[in-house]
């Protein structure tokens, strides 16, 4: 089976690329977007701080692919573009770490938004990850993004959670 096709938001991007598994789920999901996501982590990426780094390290490792959307299906919100997107390609999924946005967005989706701690679980679930591996790099999410407790966090818990009630 090949990798599964993930449409990713800036936001998800951001999450995923303050770990040191970005490039390891590369190996398990193709990772698409589109030419308004491309911008937006060119502008943060102009700005010297750690997710500006994060930013320039994403467009520079070219893990994902940018594809550039017909006229009718571009958007000025980098979500709503993802979701054309993904609905046009088919994807598996769409990886999307704003919470405002995924509520609105889901009844236009053809395909299940997940939050980025989705990507770290399946890793764990390959075995590629371990446990503390895992919640090493979703903590370190939660700090770089400077995340409270939240509905991501929540998710995070429920995935491991089924994990933790197994063992």
């Amino acid at each position: 089976m090949g990798r599964l096709k993930c449409a990713i938001d800036t936001s998800a991007a951001i999450s995923l690329g303050s770990t040191s598994n970005f490039k390891t789920a590369a190996k398990f999901f193709s990772f698409v977007s589109t030419g308004m996501i491309n911008n937006e982590l060119i502008e943060i990426s102009k700005t010297a701080d750690k997710i500006g780094n994060i930013a320039n390290n994403i467009l520079k490792s070219s893990i994902i692919k940018f594809i550039k959307l017909e006229k009718e299906l571009q958007n000025n919100r980098g979500e709503v573009e993802v979701i054309n997107l993904a609905n046009k390609i088919k994807a598996d999924f769409v990886l999307m770490d704003d919470i405002q946005a995924r509520k609105k967005l889901q009844k236009q989706c053809n395909v299940p938004i997940r939050f980025s701690p989705f990507i770290i679980f399946t890793l764990y679930e390959k075995r590629v990850l371990t446990y503390k591996e895992s919640w090493s790099a979703i903590n370190g999410m939660k700090r770089e993004r400077e995340w409270k407790e939240n509905l991501i966090m929540d998710y995070a818990k429920l995935l491991f959670g089924k994990v933790a009630n197994e063992n």
